[in-house]
């Protein structure tokens, strides 16, 4: 068995070690990061597990959530639910109250912490107002096209795939990447998150 071979058994270890985890993935260019979300919904807290992680002490672990509505529309559009905050939630300046319809270029203020929302081409766009090189794409479609990284979507499993058509370490690809962490997509790098 494969799983009985010592070289085997490390080379997957190193491996799956590269992994990002999964319906996410971090990218870093100097200063700037970019994390793109797979798995709705999305978490917006101070937590380890939030999707969008803020480290600000205004923020509970799990302050808010995006949902998406597919009753109305079937590409889904996206809701607000406030986790029942310290800080409460704002959405353009109005209290949250229950699940919202977040509209399109709405700020959503959790405590006097803000964060820009922007919906573009199968993308729900989070930018910290205190952090604009921290920014947060949340995948609505099966695929996702990011500017200077190429078309992303996740597979069965959560992982990232880059499509055929774009520079990862300095190769352009022919077919589908899974990507692991260290790799070079155009100026990013794969970071682990």
């Amino acid at each position: 068995l494969w799983s009985d071979n010592a070289i085997y058994a490390d080379i997957h270890k190193t491996f799956t070690a590269r992994l990002p985890s999964p319906k996410r993935i971090a990218f870093t260019s100097g200063a700037r990061e970019l994390v793109v979300v797979g798995g709705w919904p999305v978490v917006i807290g101070r937590g380890e597990d939030a999707a969008v992680r803020l480290t600000s002490p205004l923020l509970s672990r799990q302050h808010l959530r995006i949902e998406l509505d597919r009753a109305r529309d079937p590409a889904g559009e996206p809701v607000v639910v406030d986790l029942e905050s310290r800080g409460g939630t704002r959405i353009g300046g109005v209290a949250l109250a229950g699940k919202q319809p977040l509209p399109d270029g709405a700020d959503i203020d959790m405590g006097g912490v803000v964060v820009k929302t922007e919906r573009a081409a199968g993308l729900l766009w989070l930018t910290p107002a205190l952090a604009p090189d921290r920014r947060t794409a949340a995948v609505m479609t099966e695929k996702a096209s990011l500017p200077g990284v190429g078309v992303v979507r996740f597979d069965g499993r959560g992982r990232a795939v880059l499509e055929a058509g774009a520079d990862v370490n300095g190769t352009k690809l022919v077919r589908p990447l899974l990507l692991l962490e260290g790799d070079r997509v155009g100026s990013w790098v794969v970071a682990r998150r």
